[in-house]
């Protein structure tokens, strides 16, 4: 469950239990490892939370059961007994993710999509205090314990759901696809461009990336990494603050921010997604104005809603520990309100409903969002073609849709 389904969550186990009330019922993932206790108390159908990695977890929960043996004993749960709550001790970090074998693809057995998601690393080098996905790889030490498959291992999934699946678009959900952030990642990458070129695979991939990190990539290697079918770049900017980026603990400054997204954008010539919060329970009217000014010099405005975003708190992160202590959550804050909490201004707190009124008056059912995700599809689209297709027809597609985002951002 995340905090946008819990509610459904909710109901299904309602429904199941119903069926059959002696099953045994878990839930895992980000949302719930974080917040197992709270996670419990809102699902009542659900019997345990599995914290952190959940395979070798599953496992020993199958196995203690099919040998009837207790389950309670398990590494990596919280559970109820006797009307109280049970946190064992966590379950160590996996070490090397190649013992792992595939995602199951089931789904698209049935229903035949044209992206799949793909991980080849777990965990961060990055400290954003907002991010609670990286730390859930290791959740007692508190650190974003980062581990990476091997190239070999990665292409052996992509060359495998090619075949199985006619699938050649994959989005690649690491953290931070360039990590560890030294040669070595680098040098990680570079062979998975190397791996697939090699095998000869017409495929396409996006990946999310930090700002600090891009420039620091050889061209050598992001020529690779386009050669093998890179169309995209999810780009954590977050900020035109640099106040507001320590705030959020990025260790990239504005400046390299832009320099990141112009490299991006404008040198290689694929589709860029900025990552971007307007505000957090610090925000000040003067970092306020820099994003506003920043927002309209990179020309992001077309996605309008870049206005409005709020950082989500989520439970045991360092900006939700320091807004708690600082009595800033509302008492509707919880599970599944991440964004329940007060500003520290009472300047930006009027402020970001009056934003905030303005983006439902003028968002129709959602279609602003929409036009923005369009906007993106196509234009990565136009880079998969431009991969074989270098001609004067794609160079013009590429400028009309360049030349729509900055009519788009017009209205604004």
């Amino acid at each position: 469950p995340f905090y946008t389904t819990f509610d459904i969550v909710a109901d299904f186990m309602v429904e199941l239990k119903k069926l059959n009330s002696s099953l045994l019922f878990c839930a895992g993932g980000v949302a719930v490892s974080h917040a197992a206790k709270e996670a419990l108390e809102y699902l009542k159908d659900i019997d345990l939370i599995i914290r952190g990695e959940g395979e070798l977890t599953l496992c020993e929960l199958m196995f203690r059961i099919l040998q009837k043996r207790d389950w309670r004993k398990c590494l990596g749960i919280t559970y109820r007994e006797n009307g109280q709550i049970v946190t064992n001790k966590s379950r160590n970090p996996i070490e090397d993710l190649d013992q792992l074998p595939w995602a199951e693809r089931v789904m698209l057995k049935h229903y035949h999509g044209s992206k799949v998601r793909i991980q080849t690393a777990r965990g961060c080098a990055g400290h954003c205090t907002f991010c609670a996905e990286s730390r859930v790889f290791d959740l007692d030490a508190g650190k974003t314990s980062w581990r990476g498959r091997t190239a070999k291992n990665i292409v052996d999934e992509i060359e495998n759901i090619v075949a199985q699946h006619a699938i050649n678009f994959f989005s690649i959900v690491d953290e931070s696809y360039e990590d560890p952030a030294s040669g070595i990642g680098f040098k990680r990458i570079e062979n998975i461009s190397d791996e697939i070129l090699a095998r000869g695979l017409d495929v396409y991939y996006e990946v999310m990336m930090r700002s600090e990190n891009v420039l620091k990539i050889p061209i050598s290697v992001w020529d690779k990494m386009k050669k093998s079918g890179l169309v995209g770049v999810l780009l954590g900017i977050e900020s035109g603050s640099n106040n507001a980026l320590k705030t959020y603990g990025k260790i990239a400054t504005v400046n390299e921010n832009i320099e990141a997204y112009n490299f991006l954008y404008e040198q290689l010539g694929i589709n860029v997604i900025a990552g971007f919060i307007m505000f957090n329970p610090y925000s000040t009217i003067n970092e306020y104005y820099e994003n506003v000014d920043f927002v309209k010099k990179m020309g992001l405005e077309y996605s309008f809603r870049v206005f409005s975003n709020k950082v989500h708190l989520y439970y045991g992160t360092p900006l939700y520990k320091r807004a708690e202590r600082d009595l800033l959550l509302k008492k509707q804050y919880g599970i599944i309100h991440p964004m329940e909490y007060k500003f520290a201004s009472d300047e930006i707190e009027r402020l970001s409903e009056d934003i905030d009124s303005i983006i439902q008056l003028v968002d129709k059912d959602g279609m602003g969002e929409y036009v923005t995700d369009y906007y993106h599809d196509t234009y990565e689209r136009i880079v998969m073609h431009e991969k074989t297709d270098k001609s004067e027809l794609t160079v013009k597609l590429k400028k009309e849709m360049k030349d729509l985002r900055k009519e788009m951002g017009q209205y604004v």
